[in-house]
């Protein structure tokens, strides 16, 4: 599957084989589905999927929702069907946690399946991302450093003093696990 998103525009689920739409899925078929979402200026914002799941992310008007890509129904396994009000999301390659940045850069990282908070970060933060085994957390400061933590103990393993000022910034992790970007 393939997935699409045009500001003022569904949601548009692609056969990757065959290149044709599948499934389209409105602001009104979420907000159908996701009562507590605001539908004044209701818009949809970026997407992606959810490592290891047909499950779709989707930001809703400064919200994040999973959902099934061919109902756009709550995926119900994933964030128990929840809403996460956040900016961005960067989901554990193992699907288990999820850490989302909230809008005044506060990071949470969440269980997948039942949405509990696991750990909220000290530090302002602009950026998340994961090793590719799931067993590092790395965030990219908004003071612009970087810090190492273990999803295991969610201890902070390693921080990384940074010159300049990371307001929306990137951070990544070379698949071996070697270079920090």
């Amino acid at each position: 599957l393939w997935a699409d998103s045009q500001p003022n525009s569904p949601v548009r689920i692609w056969d990757s084989q065959e290149l044709r739409v599948l499934k389209e899925i409105s602001i009104e078929d979420i907000l159908k589905e996701f009562p507590d979402l605001d539908p004044i200026d209701a818009t949809l914002g970026p997407i992606g999927f959810v490592p290891g799941s047909y499950a779709l992310s989707v930001n809703v008007s400064r919200n994040w929702i999973v959902v099934d890509p061919m109902t756009g129904k709550p995926a119900r396994d994933i964030l128990a069907g929840r809403v996460l009000k956040a900016r961005s999301l960067a989901w554990d390659p193992l699907r288990r946690f999820v850490c989302a940045i909230s809008h005044d850069s506060v990071a949470t990282a969440y269980d997948v399946h039942s949405a509990t908070p696991q750990h909220e970060f000290p530090d302002r933060i602009a950026a998340a991302n994961w090793s590719r085994d799931g067993q590092r957390l790395l965030l990219g400061t908004v003071e612009n450093g970087l810090a190492i933590y273990d999803s295991a103990s969610w201890q902070q393993l390693r921080h990384i003093a940074c010159s300049g000022r990371n307001d929306e910034g990137s951070c990544d992790i070379s698949t071996d696990n070697r270079t920090l970007a």
